[in-house]
């Protein structure tokens, strides 16, 4: 019998460092799918520690408690468990996202195509294959091997139409043993928040233009927009915030020009500039419209100074010390 660490990704819906939200939400399907697979891989016979982090934190701190609790056994594999997004098809095209599987490098390859493999026989759904990255935390911080399971994009009305975070676990279980098992459904599923599936097509969408980089690729609800480490700055940004009758204002305050008002904006509206080689160095968001006890938030990565914490009422950056903000985060919670 076999040793497992099994976790599911980001903070539980609704707290802190949750993870995406679109017609599905990330944070509740993924402890569905982690609960099923625990279920199945014990009722085996095999030893399974539950590593999830369900406190209210930060994106860094809920990494690393996830990472800490891996490494306080010494396990075959350990396994984490997500919902992709960046599709942006809330209404559906009728073609599916995916399943893939991350690795560190190929000594877990063979289990993870047979996680792609299955996932995407039980569902129904695009296998979109192994990946390779040794930049994931939960992928270069673990002591045993260790792989990433981006389930089905939360984004694609394709996918949630295919989506079953049962036959999803049965399948990553099977595959981890290459023979068919399945669970029970746990009795402490996590259950939808009331009031969150005004998400489903409604989230916030933002992009940025970063020194020699140009346009990077959309993210959402609090992911990270731009590039760390690169001593990189900057230059504009674009927000689709979809929720009906919330609007958002803008300004920013730009090298060598001085603060700009944007009034309200648009998903065209380029907060910023591009082509003239400026840093952006602050940024205002203010949100009309928002029910009540909701607001937006900001946390940036600044030249010299790193990440701040998530700032209530959508400022970000600094003025009047020539610094570049290099990464930004928004979400409204």
């Amino acid at each position: 019998m076999g040793t497992y660490n099994i976790h599911a990704g980001h903070c539980p819906q609704g707290k802190g460092a949750y993870g995406a939200v679109g017609v599905l939400q990330e944070s509740v399907e993924d402890r569905l799918v982690k609960n099923r697979i625990i279920s199945a891989l014990r009722k085996d016979g095999n030893t399974v520690y539950d590593c999830t982090d369900d406190t209210n934190c930060d994106e860094n701190t809920n990494l690393d408690r996830i990472v800490r609790k891996c490494n306080e056994h010494a396990v075959d594999l350990d396994i984490s468990i997500h919902l992709n997004s960046g599709r942006c098809d809330p209404g559906g095209d009728g073609s599916t996202g995916g399943v893939e599987v991350w690795c560190y490098d190929s000594g877990t390859s063979k289990i993870a195509q047979r996680i792609c493999n299955q996932v995407s026989a039980a569902l129904k759904i695009h296998n979109r294959g192994v990946k390779y990255s040794q930049g994931l935390y939960v992928l270069n911080s673990t002591l045993s091997p260790a792989l990433l399971v981006e389930c089905c994009f939360v984004d694609d009305k394709d996918d949630a139409n295919h989506w079953d975070a049962n036959a999803c676990g049965d399948a990553i279980a099977s595959a981890i043993l290459d023979r068919t098992i399945t669970g029970n459904a746990s009795k402490d599923a996590v259950k939808q928040i009331p009031g969150k599936a005004a998400y489903a097509e409604n989230r916030l969408n933002y992009r940025v233009h970063q020194q020699s980089y140009g346009w990077l690729s959309v993210v959402h609800d609090g992911q990270v927009a731009g590039i760390t480490g690169k001593s990189k700055r900057l230059e504009a940004l674009k927000i689709d915030l979809k929720m009906p009758g919330v609007k958002l204002k803008a300004s920013a305050h730009i090298q060598n020009i001085g603060t700009v008002d944007y009034g309200y904006i648009t998903r065209d509206t380029v907060i910023g500039t591009v082509g003239k080689s400026l840093r952006l160095e602050a940024i205002r968001l203010e949100a009309e419209g928002l029910p009540k006890g909701m607001d937006i938030y900001i946390r940036y990565h600044v030249q010299g100074e790193g990440w701040s914490g998530w700032i209530r009422g959508g400022e970000a950056g600094t003025y009047g010390l020539s610094k570049r903000m290099e990464a930004l985060q928004i979400k409204i919670a």
